[in-house]
């Protein structure tokens, strides 16, 4: 590895040497230069820089995260990078759940783009492209305003295979919403959402979430007014809250609302990443994304809400 270095001489005692003079120190260009007996870390990204001259019975061996010299060469954990090791992040042994390790701290699970589309008396909606990102998770919602059961008929774009994951209706069947994952490899292309027939109106929110140890959704669930799956005889309201039985700790928690026109107010901890309509009057097509961090498993609480009493429905989910 090519480095600059610092020895210190005045840890001579180690190797057992009968005399030194400690003002000397002795640098990479060969050249001994007087200066105080001190020890000077020049690159805290990895371990220890400074060299220390090892005891003359130290036996190589391969350099692990310990805070020990094992291989004999002057370093104490010099191949671990601290700042990106997620495996020892920050410090030997500390390992990030995410698997992702910056500036030496472990990363978290995040909703790190959203993109938005919006028609109206159309059955077509584009979404412009995320960011292309292997090792992330793409998502798309979308919401048809419609009295009629509309559905998306097909999503297309990103170079992905997208599949449905949830459909909830509206107590009163004034909007649908549905939930859809990506999969493959991402590209950079819009994408496309097609619905069975015209609707008033549709909104559509693309979103990619990073720092994932599986590109899988976890714990589900899905609610209206009728806190069913049932999609008549509801009664607007103005707040939710869903519980979602968490089986892994550290996961993230998304909730994506539709409420028509009415505003969406997240719940106590939520992060609210995107909220947009389409349509005007009685005729808006609204949706809502918005993450908080879950540290425990078991029972986790999805509320929030609207700024008035409105049809709505919500989906929630993990993600780990």
């Amino acid at each position: 590895m090519n480095r600059s270095r610092i020895v210190v001489v005045g840890f001579c005692f180690f190797a057992g040497c009968s005399s030194f003079d400690p003002g000397l120190v002795s640098s990479d260009s060969g050249v001994n230069e007087t200066g105080s007996d001190v020890s000077v870390d020049l690159d805290a990204s990895i371990g220890s820089d400074v060299f220390v001259p090892p005891p003359p019975d130290c036996v190589p061996s391969t350099e692990i995260c310990n805070g020990n010299d094992d291989d004999c060469d002057g370093y104490t954990d010099e191949d671990f990078a601290f700042t990106s090791d997620p495996n020892n992040c920050g410090q030997c042994g500390t390992v990030c759940d995410t698997g992702s390790c910056s500036n030496s701290t472990c990363d978290t699970i995040e909703v790190a783009e959203t993109s938005s589309g919006i028609s109206s008396l159309s059955n077509t909606v584009q979404v412009s492209a995320l960011t292309a990102a292997s090792s992330d998770l793409y998502l798309l919602a979308v919401t048809m305003r419609d009295p009629t059961a509309a559905s998306v008929q097909s999503v297309s774009g990103m170079g992905l295979s997208w599949s449905l994951l949830r459909y909830q209706c509206s107590g009163r069947i004034t909007q649908q919403l549905e939930l859809w994952v990506a999969s493959g490899t991402p590209v950079s292309s819009d994408i496309i959402v097609t619905v069975n027939n015209t609707v008033r109106s549709i909104a559509s929110v693309a979103f990619r979430v990073s720092f994932l140890d599986s590109k899988s959704v976890g714990d589900l669930e899905s609610s209206n007014t009728l806190g069913s799956q049932f999609c008549s005889g509801g009664t607007d309201s103005s707040s939710y809250s869903i519980d979602l039985d968490l089986t892994l700790a550290d996961s993230l928690v998304i909730s994506v609302a539709a409420m028509r026109e009415k505003g969406h107010l997240p719940g106590s901890g939520f992060v609210e990443h995107a909220e947009i309509y389409a349509g005007s009057s009685g005729d808006v097509a609204s949706v809502s994304i918005a993450s908080k961090p879950a540290s425990a498993a078991g029972v986790f609480n999805v509320s929030g809400n609207f700024t008035n009493n409105v049809d709505w429905s919500v989906i929630a989910f993990s993600l780990r």
